[in-house]
């Protein structure tokens, strides 16, 4: 079974293969070159080292992020930078993941992707407007091609028309 990030039991991981890794990276960044490779490697290890999902570091992967993006620009560095953004809860970097992500609406390499549009919709039900996010997922579920993400996205749809019959129920985040 594939689990989102946030659901997943940190207990279960390998904490011993997470040090090995740190180690590496560690020893792999003490050139005078940083790659997009020790950026990526970096952004893993920060969502690895963190004891939950909640304590994840976002400010540093946007950093990173901000490099990659600066030094390598992709609509996918983009998309993933839109999503850490919007871990920050704040709602002005909401607002501007939203933006971010609006602007990969058209691209080509992104525009039918699922996990675009279910990230808007992630965003936008931060930002408190249910009627957008409804309209993305549904757009991400026509994208979709597994019975298990249409899955995840049914629940979602089914959890925001709970929100919308009990306004005190908050959905899960994608």
């Amino acid at each position: 079974d594939v689990y989102k990030r946030q659901d997943q039991d940190r207990s279960k991981w390998d904490r011993e293969m997470i040090r090995v890794a740190e180690h590496w990276l560690r020893r792999s960044a003490m050139g005078d070159t940083i790659s997009r490779f020790h950026l990526e490697a970096g952004i893993v290890c920060l969502h690895c080292s963190a004891d939950s999902f909640e304590a994840t570091n976002w400010n540093a992967i946007v950093g990173h992020y901000d490099i990659l993006m600066n030094q390598f620009p992709s609509p996918m560095y983009l998309l993933n930078r839109g999503i850490a953004k919007g871990r920050l809860g704040n709602e002005q970097k909401t607002k501007e993941a939203i933006a971010e992500l609006q602007s990969l609406e058209s691209d080509p390499n992104l525009e039918r992707y699922p996990l675009l549009w279910c990230s808007l919709a992630d965003l936008h039900l931060q930002a408190g407007d249910q009627n957008s996010a409804t309209k993305h997922l549904r757009h991400a579920r026509a994208l979709t091609h597994t019975d298990h993400d249409r899955s995840l996205i049914d629940k979602k749809l089914s959890d925001i028309q709970r929100n919308f019959d009990d306004p005190n129920q908050q959905p899960n985040a994608l």
